[in-house]
């Protein structure tokens, strides 16, 4: 289940995560190597995510805590963040989204208590969206064609949520 693979250029690329610790298959490898340890605390991995235009860059998440790596796994910081003071714990699932025109790079985070944002760059999360119920978010899936960020839950189907780029201020006036 916590699997992330294929990077633009470089379909072979991939991450795994077992127990409490990531695999790596780099561009043009065959063969999975074992990343550095992740933080002390790490518990057993429930899913990873991997920026799919520079797969260097790779999140990896246990059920209430969150790590990336900028540098194929040879180091991870905890970006777990505000996470504790804003959701319940139970982490599920982690999905990275793309930069688009204004909008940044994203990483969205399925937990017990619905789905969570923050940068790809930052440590501060905060709830995504306001109609998804409190719920358990199971998985997630992006989908770049549409923006669509899905979410499997626990007994309330499936979400979607289309990011949709802010045009108002397009013209430049930006604040």
């Amino acid at each position: 289940n916590a699997m992330a693979i294929g990077a633009v250029g470089a379909p072979e690329a991939a991450y795994v995560g077992r127990g409490i610790q990531v695999f790596r298959r780099g561009p043009g490898e065959t063969g999975f190597t074992a990343t550095s340890a992740l933080p002390a605390g790490a518990a057993a991995l429930t899913d990873v995510a991997m920026d799919p235009a520079n797969p260097a860059t790779v999140w990896a998440v246990d059920d209430n805590q969150v790590f990336r790596s900028t540098d194929s796994g040879a180091s991870w910081v905890d970006i777990t963040g505000n996470l504790p003071a804003v959701s319940s714990v139970d982490f599920r699932t982690i999905e990275f989204i793309p930069a688009s025109g204004a909008t940044p790079a994203l990483v969205a985070l399925g937990t017990r208590s619905g789905v969570y944002v923050a940068t790809a760059t930052s440590n501060q999360w905060e709830l995504m969206g306001n109609r998804l119920p409190d719920v358990l978010v199971f998985d997630l899936r992006f989908d770049p064609v549409s923006r669509t960020l899905h979410a499997g839950t626990l007994g309330r189907g499936v979400w979607s949520l289309q990011l949709i780029e802010d045009v108002v201020f397009r013209n430049g006036f930006e604040g």
